[in-house]
């Protein structure tokens, strides 16, 4: 890894520390995703959770105490610490049901929110053996999980597509899943390739590499969104909530190629709830 580190052993490049973060990650992951012994639990939510999801969390949070220790934390499991201004946030297992059955769609965000503004994202699969991430203002890459700068890493880019009809939008979760509220929404404007998330973790990926045109996340919280939404804006797109704004917190996110968004837009204005709520 390309990264400046102090003589103190800290290191002081924010793009090359969430990739530690991210190593640290893949290592507890992949160790427990060949396990015959994972014990799956189930949330008051009706999601599944897994003490892998725990570990990995409780394991950036210390890492970060001792590289950051002025910064704060947010994790889904393990819930937030520190000051608010300035926080690391993380899902340690983005993707839980595909990782109790095995299936290797599935990673871990990480992500820094500045005052505010997110300014690193990084998603890390080890099981696809990907990583993506972008740094705000210094563009979006992918590449295997050793390729942790620019100088041995792809590009992203979002598609050009503006017009709506037969472009490729995703949304997930499918409607089981979904708030009521939001199941018209979804009937509205879902055109789905059923290969378009195949080579993916998460929706947002397949718009920030140009696979799919946008995409719609109708569930989840802070940390399902804040890490690829600057991948999304860094490859060229555009990420917002369902009313336009750019809140982590509604249960909704859209991710799109830019010229695609007003009109995503315009047409859950005909369906979604009046005003945003807090997932």
């Amino acid at each position: 890894m390309s990264c400046t580190v102090s003589c103190s052993g800290v290191v002081t490049s924010e793009l090359a520390l969430a990739h530690l973060l991210a190593d640290a990650a893949d290592e507890i992951s992949s160790f427990h995703f060949e396990s015959d012994s994972l014990v799956v639990e189930t949330k008051a939510d009706g999601t599944p959770v897994t003490a892998v999801d725990r570990a990995v969390e409780a394991r950036l949070s210390d890492l970060l105490a001792t590289h950051r220790p002025d910064d704060g934390f947010l994790g889904e499991e393990v819930g937030h610490s520190g000051p608010a201004r300035r926080r690391w946030i993380v899902d340690g297992i983005d993707g839980t049901h595909n990782y109790v059955r095995r299936s290797p769609g599935w990673g871990t965000l990480i992500a820094l929110e500045d005052d505010g503004e997110i300014v690193i994202g990084l998603m890390t699969s080890p099981a696809l053996g990907r990583r993506w991430w972008a740094e705000r203002g210094g563009g979006a890459w992918t590449g295997p999980p050793s390729a942790n700068t620019a100088d041995d890493a792809t590009a992203l880019r979002c598609t050009t597509t503006d017009v709506i009809d037969g472009a490729l939008i995703v949304v997930t979760p499918p409607d089981r899943y979904i708030a009521e509220e939001y199941v018209p929404v979804a009937s509205a404007l879902r055109r789905r390739d059923p290969d378009a998330q195949t080579s993916f973790a998460h929706a947002a990926l397949a718009v920030a590499e140009g696979t799919a045109d946008a995409a719609l996340v109708l569930r989840g919280g802070e940390w399902d969104y804040a890490a690829v939404a600057v991948i999304v804006e860094e490859a060229g797109g555009t990420f917002s909530d369902l009313w336009g704004g750019r809140r982590l917190d509604t249960g909704t996110a859209v991710y799109s190629n830019g010229a695609l968004h007003p009109a995503i837009l315009a047409i859950a204005a005909g369906s979604r709830p009046a005003s945003p709520g807090r997932a």
